[in-house]
C-alpha cells in the first residue's frame, strides 16, 4: 500500500526473474526527478535482509506500470553481485546468493557502496582513471584477472579506444616492468606512447633473411 512506502527510499522491487528485476519507482520520493535521474547506466542497491544487492538500470518506462499511485515509473535492472560483511567489514563479491523479495527498498548506490565494490583486492592493481558515475572513486583492474583472458576495447570513432588501450598498457608495464607485448600498430597510432621501452619496427628498419620469403615474394623483392 502507499502508505507503507517511507519518502526517502528510491523505489520497491516489485518483480524479480532470475538475474533480473523491475523496480517501481516512487512518486513520494523527496530527491525530485531532477536529482534522482534514473537512467540506463545508473547503479542502484536493493536492501535485503542478508546482504545489499548491486544492480545496474538497463530500462526505464512508464507503461504497464502496477495498478497504484505509488508509481510514477518503472525500471528494469541486472543483479550484478552483492555487499556482504555488514557495515564494519564490507566485501563485494560477483553474482548473487541471496535473491530480493517483493517490496525490498531501492536505493541509489552511495559513495562509500561504489568504493566497496571498486576497492582494489590485491597488489597485482592497475589505476585505470575514474568512474562515470562518481568521478571521487577511483577504478582499478586486475592485471592477472585481464591478461590471462580474452578481453576488447570497443568504442565508436572518436571515443578513446586508442587512448584506452595506450593507458592500459602502460599501466601494465608499470605494473609488470618484464612483460613483453607484441602490438601491431597499422594505422601507427602508438608509436610515441612507450618512449624507449618501445621497439618499433617499420618498413624502414625492419630486416627479414631471404629463406623467410616463398618464391613469389622473392620474386617481388628482386
Amino acid at each position: 500500500m502507499p502508505g507503507t512506502f517511507t519518502v526517502t527510499s528510491f523505489g520497491r522491487v516489485i518483480s524479480v526473474r532470475g538475474s533480473l528485476a523491475r523496480v517501481g519507482l516512487l512518486a513520494a520520493s523527496q530527491m525530485g526527478l531532477s536529482a534522482v535521474r534514473a537512467t540506463v547506466g545508473r547503479f542502484v542497491s536493493i536492501r535485503c535482509a542478508n546482504s545489499t544487492i548491486v544492480a545496474m538500470i538497463t530500462d526505464v518506462t512508464c507503461e504497464d506500470l502496477p495498478s497504484s499511485d505509488a508509481y510514477i515509473a518503472s525500471a528494469g535492472v541486472d543483479l550484478l553481485g552483492e555487499i556482504l560483511g555488514g557495515p564494519e567489514r564490507p566485501k563485494f563479491q560477483r553474482g548473487v546468493t541471496n535473491y530480493p523479495t517483493i517490496g525490498d527498498a531501492v536505493d541509489l548506490i552511495t559513495n562509500q557502496e561504489l568504493r566497496t565494490v571498486y576497492a582494489p583486492t590485491g597488489s597485482d592493481q592497475i589505476n585505470v582513471g575514474t568512474l562515470q558515475q562518481d568521478s571521487s572513486v577511483i577504478a582499478y583492474v586486475d592485471v592477472e584477472e585481464m591478461l590471462s583472458k580474452h578481453f576488447a576495447v570497443l568504442g565508436s570513432t572518436g571515443v578513446g579506444k586508442s587512448s584506452g588501450v595506450s593507458l592500459l598498457l602502460n599501466e601494465i608495464l608499470k605494473s609488470r616492468p618484464n612483460l613483453r607485448v607484441f602490438l601491431l600498430d597499422v594505422h601507427n597510432e602508438y608509436g610515441r606512447c612507450f618512449g624507449d621501452r618501445a621497439l618499433v619496427l617499420n618498413p624502414r628498419n625492419l630486416k627479414l633473411p631471404f629463406w623467410l620469403f616463398n618464391f613469389e615474394e622473392i620474386v617481388d623483392v628482386l
